[in-house]
């Protein structure tokens, strides 16, 4: 079968082959573990290389530029890491080329059937397509697909060496007329090696909330890559804690906690996210939340926001004894007229309204209003950004001593913490 050029964590280089003719790359041949590996000394990019160009040598096969655009946005998707083209292949962090035989880099390749492509550990950047393997776009029976074989040579190039799990994309072999991408396996061994902690979301989303945070405030401290780092993610959620407040907000009274919600919807149904924030008076925000929700209507994910501040509502009661009143601030004129039933509520959304209607009877102190959709902006933008499953400010010690739960790893044990 066809394989990676890169030997399994013997050296820095990186082979992905295809097994028909050299049974010297046989199964047997590497050094198999129970899952990722990273080159010998886990080399890496550091912090200011982030943000990585590549380029073609001169007369790449036009057809292979896309295929390779596409892995690298499907890493960047799911890593820290963004890449962009450049024209001048001389200057880009990756080169990217079709080569035969010896070509200089002490690591030949040997005609069809056996190496496919090799790439580099960081910080090199080389990345070798064998030109004469049949090379495709696609599935394609007896060819090989040129971007899978991309997302794998990336993986190499970013640090990561053979897995021994058969469905990643970094595990050294690939059929001919087969396509992959990437594995839970691969991703895992990513955060491992840029020790990024876990969470319920993905890479990117946390990268969309630093630069629209910058966008707030240009001097927002924080990158995407901190966002998503134990202590410094904490200390980036207290942060916008205190930026917020300046987005134009009308205060309630006093004694009051005001809701705003809304949700995001691409189509009908379509892809969804909802987001909330809850703040005092003075403007303070005492939680957040920001989540997605699969496909919704929009009148569906405006209703599943309102049910998600609700249900938060009730269980702040019940963790603080108190009887606290609320007002709640949606745009959505057709979610006011359903609660205050004075407009039909249709078939296909009943379940929603009376899911909100059963936690309304629960919360002795409520008052909807409705906001024009400027007012309700922040939490428009956040309901688009679909955060991750769960950010939650809770009830805690002393009167509204609230606590920031970014679902990290390391703070889901505890006791201030609850999972909604």
């Amino acid at each position: 079968m066809p394989r990676c050029g890169v030997p399994d964590i013997i050296n820095g280089t990186t082979r992905m082959t295809s097994g028909k003719k050299n049974q010297r790359h046989s199964s047997t041949s590497f050094h198999t573990v129970s899952h990722y590996t990273f080159f010998p000394g886990s080399p890496k990019w550091p912090p200011s290389k982030y943000s990585l160009t590549y380029g073609f040598l001169p007369q790449t096969p036009s057809r292979a530029m896309d295929p390779v655009a596409r892995a690298f946005q499907t890493w960047a998707a799911n890593t820290h890491f963004r890449f962009a083209r450049v024209q001048d292949y001389t200057t880009a962090d990756i080169k990217i080329g079709f080569y035969r035989g010896n070509h200089g880099d002490g690591s030949s390749f040997d005609g069809r059937g056996g190496i496919l492509a090799h790439a580099f550990a960081p910080q090199d950047g080389r990345f070798h397509y064998d030109a004469d393997e049949t090379w495709a776009v696609g599935a394609t029976p007896g060819a090989i697909d040129l971007e899978t074989v991309a997302l794998h040579e990336i993986g190499h190039l970013l640090g990561l060496g053979h897995s021994s799990v058969e469905g990643a994309i970094m595990f050294a072999r690939i059929p001919p007329g087969s396509t992959k991408g990437l594995h839970s396996d691969d991703i895992q061994g990513i955060r491992a090696l840029y020790k990024i902690c876990s969470y319920n979301g993905s890479y990117w989303q946390m990268r969309r909330v630093s630069v629209w945070m910058t966008s707030l405030d240009p001097k927002f401290p924080y990158t995407g890559i901190q966002l998503m780092q134990g202590k410094e993610g904490v200390k980036t959620l207290t942060y916008i804690m205190h930026v917020w407040p300046r987005v134009e907000w009308k205060t309630p009274p006093i004694i009051l906690l005001k809701w705003n919600t809304d949700g995001s919807s691409m189509g009908q149904p379509g892809k969804s996210g909802i987001g909330g924030v809850l703040r005092d008076y003075g403007g303070h925000i005492k939680c957040l939340f920001s989540c997605p929700t699969g496909e919704l209507s929009s009148n569906q994910v405006e209703l599943k926001a309102m049910i998600k501040a609700l249900q938060i509502s009730k269980d702040l009661i019940a963790s603080s004894h108190g009887n606290h009143a609320f007002i709640f601030e949606t745009d959505s004129t057709n979610i006011l007229a359903w609660i205050n039933g004075s407009s039909e509520i249709p078939w296909r959304d009943k379940h929603l309204i009376m899911e909100a209607l059963n936690l309304i009877a629960q919360l002795p102190h409520i008052l909807f209003l409705h906001s024009n959709r400027e007012a309700n902006s922040l939490t428009d933008n956040f309901a688009k950004l679909e955060l991750v499953d769960n950010i939650y400010v809770e009830s805690g010690s002393g009167y509204f001593g609230f606590l920031m739960c970014f679902f990290l790893r390391r703070y889901r044990k505890s006791p201030s913490v609850r999972l909604l």
